[in-house]
């Protein structure tokens, strides 16, 4: 999986837009597939060391002849930094799926962010 974002923000301002992609290649037995995810978000700068932010990504299964079949995420949260190298993001997920089984997921989880 590789991630691509960059971000845009006015000098002093503590609000920011953030687009990108996650592009993925999965190697599995007979399913080889490539999927490309745009991304968006807002990131609101509380202070230095922690931000709120709110993303959206957009997935479609490239395997399928049939487009219609896709997924929609947002996720909301907060990032706290705790050193130079390390931060945590609590978040909430929701997930809406067209075509596929189950139509709604609601999940709570943690990114674990390295920067080196």
């Amino acid at each position: 999986t590789v991630i691509v974002m960059r971000r845009f923000n006015e000098k002093g301002s503590k609000w920011s837009f953030n687009v990108g992609s996650r592009n993925e290649f999965r190697i599995r037995p007979g399913k080889n597939d490539f999927r490309f995810v745009p991304l968006t978000g807002v990131t609101y700068q509380l202070n230095k060391k922690t931000a709120l932010f709110s993303r959206q990504e957009f997935w479609m299964d490239t395997r399928k002849a049939d487009p219609t079949q896709y997924r929609f995420r947002i996720f909301g949260g907060f990032n706290r930094v705790l050193n130079k190298n390390v931060s945590v993001e609590p978040f909430y997920m929701f997930q809406k799926d067209v075509k596929f089984s189950p139509k709604f997921v609601h999940k709570v989880g943690m990114f674990l962010r390295f920067k080196f």
